[in-house]
């Protein structure tokens, strides 16, 4: 299996979840959980990741829906959709598995998969953790990945901001998978010199010179500043 089919057969449902972790405990394997919103991927998620999937044999990301992002983040996120997130986590060497799931915390994710490592990275704490209680009574541990300097998305958008991104802006458009703010500028070129018709662009047309009538026509594209 190679390519596009490789990366989408890491993608499971539940019932598959449940059955893969069957699998790995009979093999006797590791199995290191994370969950998050993931919804602007950068250096430090990589970075994070790597680090989750060396303390274990598998590593399985439960990724929060775009329903449960907007509770989250609010009704401007997340910046990319749930299945194109779940298919760039699963081109990741280091992800073994990813779950899509709706609610705001991962109860049944970890309940399915009873993982031996449930890891968060470092703006979080063991003791803050509202799944902590469960993962520990399934005999899992916490532990908790350090943050990469400066690599955050919230520190990301918040720099995007200051450049006057607005991700709710109707001019927003995508590039790279990416909402981000563009300015659109009309530049009309006009030819006094015309071979056919010296002048052309002060001609009058109805009371007004042509080049009016153009920039009059280009004034209206809502698009334009």
């Amino acid at each position: 299996m190679r390519g596009s089919a490789l990366r989408m057969s890491k993608i499971v449902d539940l019932p598959t979840l449940r059955s893969l972790a069957e699998q790995w405990r009979r093999e006797g394997k590791r199995i290191v959980h994370t969950n998050g919103c993931f919804d602007l991927l950068h250096v430090g998620h990589v970075r994070y990741l790597q680090q989750a999937r060396a303390l274990g044999d598998v590593l399985v990301v439960a990724l929060n829906s775009d329903s449960s992002v907007r509770q989250l983040k609010g009704p401007t996120r997340p910046i990319i959709t749930e299945s194109e997130r779940a298919e760039i986590l699963a081109a990741f060497e280091c992800v073994d598995c990813i779950i899509v799931f709706p609610e705001l915390v991962p109860d049944e994710v970890i309940k399915a998969l009873r993982p031996d490592v449930h890891v968060k990275g470092g703006d979080y704490t063991a003791e803050a953790l509202p799944e902590a209680p469960l993962v520990r009574s399934l005999g899992g541990e916490i532990a908790i990945i350090p943050l990469v300097e400066g690599k955050s998305t919230t520190q990301i958008i918040q720099h995007l901001a200051s450049r006057g991104w607005d991700s709710s802006s109707p001019r927003a458009s995508h590039v790279a998978g990416v909402r981000v703010e563009h300015r659109v500028v009309a530049i009309i070129p006009a030819r006094y010199h015309s071979t056919r018709l010296e002048g052309k662009p002060l001609l009058d047309i109805c009371g007004k010179p042509m080049i009016q009538h153009v920039y009059e026509r280009t004034s209206q594209a809502t698009t334009v500043q």
